[in-house]
């Protein structure tokens, strides 16, 4: 995730027409792409290391003072030690066939650490997790390239936006079971 060198295989001295080799060399991968959260904060040890240089945060601390808790940061991107690093959500309304379509688009961490729902609400009180038949994804995730580990996603509801009646959304972000 943060681009860093993990290994180096020299394929002139070992040829991938050999088992093993091709053995090894498929293992370096696996290893360099296994999530690892050797503390079980459900913060990533390389973002950790980045943001803080040690494991002593926690996901409920919120370092830089900014409201948004470590564990909500590494969800969506942000700086935990920068306050005025801003999560990036936008909505915009897509006009398909004349009629008005709410659409959502946010950066998500990369990969499948994480699982995301997008949630709707018409009072903020109570709160209804959107299904596949009422939201999807617009496009595939866009891989971002910019440190942080995580890809854009755009979601659009299925239904137009019909009522004048007050909707509310949010992106709620756990950790995926481990097996």
């Amino acid at each position: 995730a943060q681009n860093q060198v993990r290994g180096i295989y020299n394929l002139t001295e070992h040829t991938l027409a050999e088992a093993d080799n091709r053995d090894a060399l498929k293992q370096m991968f696996l290893e360099a792409a296994t999530a690892k959260d050797s503390d079980g904060d459900g913060l990533l040890d390389d973002w950790e290391s980045s943001k803080f240089g040690d494991f002593l945060q926690g996901p409920t601390g919120d370092l830089d003072g900014d409201g948004r808790d470590n564990f909500s940061e590494f969800a969506f991107g942000t700086d935990p030690t920068n306050g005025k690093s801003n999560l990036a959500f936008t909505t915009r309304l897509r006009i398909k066939n004349s009629l008005p379509y709410l659409e959502l688009k946010c950066r998500q961490r990369a990969g499948a650490f994480l699982e995301y729902s997008v949630e709707t609400s018409d009072d903020l009180v109570h709160w209804r997790t959107t299904s596949n038949d009422d939201l999807a994804p617009l496009e595939p995730a866009r891989n971002l390239f910019d440190g942080t580990g995580t890809s854009e996603v755009t979601y659009s509801f299925k239904e137009p936006v019909t009522s004048r009646s007050a909707k509310f959304l949010r992106v709620k972000a756990v950790p995926r079971p481990r097996l």
